[in-house]
Protein backbone atom coordinates (compact mmCIF):
# COMPACT_ATOMS: atom_id res chain seq x y z
CA UNK A 1 0.00 0.00 0.00
CA UNK A 2 1.00 3.68 0.07
CA UNK A 3 2.56 3.40 3.54
CA UNK A 4 4.88 0.63 2.35
CA UNK A 5 5.90 2.74 -0.67
CA UNK A 6 6.79 5.66 1.60
CA UNK A 7 8.87 3.38 3.85
CA UNK A 8 10.67 1.94 0.83
CA UNK A 9 11.48 5.44 -0.47
CA UNK A 10 12.86 6.50 2.90
CA UNK A 11 14.99 3.35 3.11
CA UNK A 12 16.32 3.89 -0.41
CA UNK A 13 17.22 7.50 0.36
CA UNK A 14 19.09 6.38 3.47
CA UNK A 15 21.07 3.77 1.51
CA UNK A 16 21.99 6.38 -1.12
CA UNK A 17 23.27 8.72 1.60
CA UNK A 18 25.40 5.93 3.04
CA UNK A 19 26.84 5.14 -0.39
CA UNK A 20 27.77 8.79 -0.86
CA UNK A 21 29.55 8.68 2.48
CA UNK A 22 31.51 5.59 1.45
CA UNK A 23 32.33 7.02 -1.96
CA UNK A 24 36.00 7.69 -2.46
CA UNK A 25 35.84 10.84 -4.60
CA UNK A 26 39.23 11.57 -3.09
CA UNK A 27 37.20 12.94 -0.21
CA UNK A 28 39.20 11.01 2.36
CA UNK A 29 41.92 13.58 2.14
CA UNK A 30 43.31 13.60 5.65
CA UNK A 31 45.74 16.41 4.97
CA UNK A 32 44.70 19.84 3.88
CA UNK A 33 45.72 20.39 0.25
CA UNK A 34 44.80 23.95 -0.66
CA UNK A 35 45.14 23.62 -4.43
CA UNK A 36 43.10 20.40 -4.60
CA UNK A 37 40.41 21.74 -2.28
CA UNK A 38 40.21 24.97 -4.24
CA UNK A 39 39.58 23.01 -7.44
CA UNK A 40 36.86 20.89 -5.85
CA UNK A 41 35.13 23.69 -3.94
CA UNK A 42 35.31 26.48 -6.52
CA UNK A 43 32.03 25.45 -8.25
CA UNK A 44 29.96 25.86 -5.09
CA UNK A 45 31.73 29.12 -4.20
CA UNK A 46 31.03 30.45 -7.68
CA UNK A 47 27.40 29.31 -7.43
CA UNK A 48 26.93 31.20 -4.18
CA UNK A 49 28.59 34.31 -5.59
CA UNK A 50 26.21 34.29 -8.56
CA UNK A 51 23.14 33.71 -6.39
CA UNK A 52 24.26 36.33 -3.90
CA UNK A 53 23.83 39.00 -6.57
CA UNK A 54 20.10 38.28 -6.66
CA UNK A 55 19.69 39.09 -2.95
CA UNK A 56 18.43 42.70 -2.85
CA UNK A 57 20.46 44.63 -0.30
CA UNK A 58 20.18 41.82 2.23
CA UNK A 59 23.68 42.39 3.56
CA UNK A 60 23.38 46.16 3.96
CA UNK A 61 19.73 47.00 4.50
CA UNK A 62 18.31 47.10 8.01
CA UNK A 63 15.31 44.91 8.70
CA UNK A 64 12.13 46.94 8.63
CA UNK A 65 8.84 46.29 10.31
CA UNK A 66 5.53 46.31 8.45
CA UNK A 67 3.90 49.72 8.40
CA UNK A 68 0.38 48.33 8.84
CA UNK A 69 -1.14 46.98 12.03
CA UNK A 70 0.40 43.70 13.12
CA UNK A 71 -1.71 40.59 12.64
CA UNK A 72 -0.81 36.93 13.21
CA UNK A 73 -0.16 36.55 9.48
CA UNK A 74 2.06 39.63 9.14
CA UNK A 75 3.94 38.66 12.30
CA UNK A 76 4.53 35.18 10.89
CA UNK A 77 5.81 36.60 7.60
CA UNK A 78 8.15 38.93 9.51
CA UNK A 79 9.58 35.98 11.44
CA UNK A 80 9.86 33.88 8.28
CA UNK A 81 11.63 36.72 6.47
CA UNK A 82 14.07 37.18 9.35
CA UNK A 83 14.79 33.44 9.35
CA UNK A 84 15.47 33.50 5.61
CA UNK A 85 17.80 36.47 6.05
CA UNK A 86 19.61 34.67 8.84
CA UNK A 87 20.19 31.62 6.63
CA UNK A 88 21.53 33.74 3.79
CA UNK A 89 23.83 35.76 6.03
CA UNK A 90 25.19 32.73 7.92
CA UNK A 91 25.78 30.84 4.65
CA UNK A 92 27.57 33.85 3.20
CA UNK A 93 29.73 34.14 6.31
CA UNK A 94 30.86 30.50 6.28
CA UNK A 95 31.52 30.40 2.53
CA UNK A 96 33.47 33.66 2.71
CA UNK A 97 35.62 32.19 5.47
CA UNK A 98 36.13 29.05 3.40
CA UNK A 99 37.16 31.18 0.42
CA UNK A 100 39.71 33.06 2.53
CA UNK A 101 41.21 29.77 3.69
CA UNK A 102 41.42 28.41 0.16
CA UNK A 103 43.16 31.53 -1.09
CA UNK A 104 45.59 31.75 1.81
CA UNK A 105 44.28 34.82 3.65
CA UNK A 106 42.98 32.91 6.69
CA UNK A 107 43.95 29.84 8.71
CA UNK A 108 41.95 26.65 8.51
CA UNK A 109 39.86 25.75 11.56
CA UNK A 110 38.25 22.45 12.59
CA UNK A 111 34.84 23.86 11.62
CA UNK A 112 36.01 24.91 8.15
CA UNK A 113 37.78 21.58 7.68
CA UNK A 114 34.68 19.62 8.65
CA UNK A 115 32.46 21.73 6.39
CA UNK A 116 34.90 21.33 3.48
CA UNK A 117 34.87 17.54 3.81
CA UNK A 118 31.08 17.57 3.61
CA UNK A 119 30.99 19.84 0.55
CA UNK A 120 33.67 17.78 -1.24
CA UNK A 121 31.50 14.71 -0.62
CA UNK A 122 28.47 16.58 -2.04
CA UNK A 123 26.79 16.61 1.37
CA UNK A 124 25.22 19.55 3.15
CA UNK A 125 27.34 20.46 6.21
CA UNK A 126 25.70 19.62 9.51
CA UNK A 127 25.98 23.28 10.56
CA UNK A 128 23.68 24.21 7.66
CA UNK A 129 21.33 21.28 8.05
CA UNK A 130 20.84 22.01 11.75
CA UNK A 131 19.53 25.45 10.82
CA UNK A 132 17.20 24.15 8.10
CA UNK A 133 16.70 20.52 7.07
CA UNK A 134 16.43 21.02 3.33
CA UNK A 135 17.78 19.16 0.26
CA UNK A 136 20.70 16.79 0.82
CA UNK A 137 22.85 18.22 -2.00
CA UNK A 138 24.70 21.48 -1.19
CA UNK A 139 23.90 23.11 -4.54
CA UNK A 140 20.18 22.36 -4.18
CA UNK A 141 20.20 23.48 -0.54
CA UNK A 142 21.76 26.83 -1.44
CA UNK A 143 19.44 27.40 -4.40
CA UNK A 144 16.37 26.66 -2.27
CA UNK A 145 17.46 29.04 0.50
CA UNK A 146 17.85 31.89 -1.99
CA UNK A 147 14.63 31.01 -3.83
CA UNK A 148 12.65 30.96 -0.59
CA UNK A 149 14.17 34.22 0.61
CA UNK A 150 13.23 36.03 -2.59
CA UNK A 151 9.69 34.63 -2.48
CA UNK A 152 9.18 35.43 1.21
CA UNK A 153 10.47 38.95 0.61
CA UNK A 154 7.70 39.39 -1.98
CA UNK A 155 5.17 38.02 0.52
CA UNK A 156 6.35 40.62 3.02
CA UNK A 157 5.91 43.43 0.50
CA UNK A 158 2.41 42.21 -0.36
CA UNK A 159 1.46 41.95 3.30
CA UNK A 160 2.23 45.64 3.88
CA UNK A 161 -0.60 46.56 1.51
CA UNK A 162 -3.00 43.81 2.63
CA UNK A 163 -2.76 42.19 -0.81
CA UNK A 164 -1.09 38.93 0.23
CA UNK A 165 -4.20 36.81 0.74
CA UNK A 166 -5.84 38.20 -2.39
CA UNK A 167 -3.48 36.16 -4.60
CA UNK A 168 -2.86 32.39 -4.82
CA UNK A 169 -0.09 31.30 -2.46
CA UNK A 170 2.55 28.59 -2.78
CA UNK A 171 3.31 27.16 0.66
CA UNK A 172 6.44 25.54 -0.77
CA UNK A 173 8.10 28.96 -0.61
CA UNK A 174 7.99 28.86 3.19
CA UNK A 175 10.33 27.26 5.68
CA UNK A 176 7.45 26.67 8.13
CA UNK A 177 4.21 26.23 6.14
CA UNK A 178 2.40 24.63 9.07
CA UNK A 179 2.97 27.75 11.15
CA UNK A 180 1.45 29.83 8.36
CA UNK A 181 -1.80 27.87 8.60
CA UNK A 182 -1.78 28.30 12.37
CA UNK A 183 -1.38 32.06 11.92
CA UNK A 184 -4.36 32.10 9.54
CA UNK A 185 -6.39 30.20 12.10
CA UNK A 186 -5.42 32.61 14.88
CA UNK A 187 -6.28 35.62 12.73
CA UNK A 188 -9.66 34.10 11.85
CA UNK A 189 -10.38 33.52 15.54
CA UNK A 190 -9.65 37.18 16.28
CA UNK A 191 -11.91 38.40 13.48
CA UNK A 192 -14.78 36.12 14.55
CA UNK A 193 -14.24 36.67 18.28
CA UNK A 194 -14.17 32.95 19.08
CA UNK A 195 -11.66 30.53 20.55
CA UNK A 196 -9.21 28.90 18.15
CA UNK A 197 -10.30 25.37 19.13
CA UNK A 198 -13.79 26.15 17.79
CA UNK A 199 -12.44 26.65 14.27
CA UNK A 200 -11.58 24.05 11.69
CA UNK A 201 -10.16 24.29 8.20
CA UNK A 202 -12.44 23.78 5.23
CA UNK A 203 -11.09 23.15 1.74
CA UNK A 204 -12.60 23.07 -1.73
CA UNK A 205 -11.28 21.70 -5.01
CA UNK A 206 -13.87 22.53 -7.67
CA UNK A 207 -14.96 25.98 -8.85
CA UNK A 208 -18.48 25.90 -7.40
CA UNK A 209 -17.32 24.96 -3.90
CA UNK A 210 -14.47 27.47 -4.09
CA UNK A 211 -16.89 30.31 -4.88
CA UNK A 212 -19.09 29.25 -1.96
CA UNK A 213 -16.16 29.18 0.44
CA UNK A 214 -14.92 32.60 -0.61
CA UNK A 215 -18.32 34.09 0.16
CA UNK A 216 -18.70 32.37 3.55
CA UNK A 217 -15.18 32.32 5.07
CA UNK A 218 -13.77 35.35 6.87
CA UNK A 219 -10.25 34.74 5.52
CA UNK A 220 -10.35 32.66 2.32
CA UNK A 221 -6.97 31.65 0.97
CA UNK A 222 -6.16 30.05 -2.39
CA UNK A 223 -3.22 27.63 -2.52
CA UNK A 224 -1.51 26.15 -5.56
CA UNK A 225 1.37 23.81 -6.31
CA UNK A 226 0.24 21.19 -3.79
CA UNK A 227 1.67 17.68 -4.03
CA UNK A 228 -0.62 14.76 -3.30
CA UNK A 229 0.55 11.41 -2.00
CA UNK A 230 -1.86 8.51 -1.81
CA UNK A 231 -4.61 10.41 -3.65
CA UNK A 232 -5.45 11.94 -7.01
CA UNK A 233 -7.52 14.96 -8.00
CA UNK A 234 -10.18 14.11 -10.57
CA UNK A 235 -12.77 16.69 -11.70
CA UNK A 236 -12.32 18.65 -8.49
CA UNK A 237 -12.67 15.63 -6.17
CA UNK A 238 -10.05 13.66 -4.26
CA UNK A 239 -9.83 9.97 -5.01
CA UNK A 240 -7.82 7.36 -3.14
CA UNK A 241 -5.12 5.66 -5.21
CA UNK A 242 -4.52 1.95 -5.39
CA UNK A 243 -1.19 0.57 -4.20
CA UNK A 244 -0.03 -0.07 -7.80
CA UNK A 245 -1.03 3.36 -9.13
CA UNK A 246 1.59 5.73 -10.53
CA UNK A 247 2.55 8.82 -8.53
CA UNK A 248 0.31 11.84 -9.16
CA UNK A 249 0.85 15.50 -8.44
CA UNK A 250 -1.26 18.62 -8.76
Amino acid sequence: DQVEKVVQRATSANVIRQLHTLSSLESKVENYERKKWRTKLSPILDLWQNLRESLPEIFSKQRSKNSIEDTPVTEFIELENNFAQMLCISTDKTLNMLKKVLFGSALITPTIQRMSYSLIQSRVPSEWMNKWHGPMKPQYWIRQVVKKYLAINKWKSASTTNELLCNPLLLGYLFNPGTCLSALRQQSARMLGVAMDRLYMVSAWNKDDISLLKSSCCIPCTLYGLTLQGAALNDGYLQELLSNAADAET
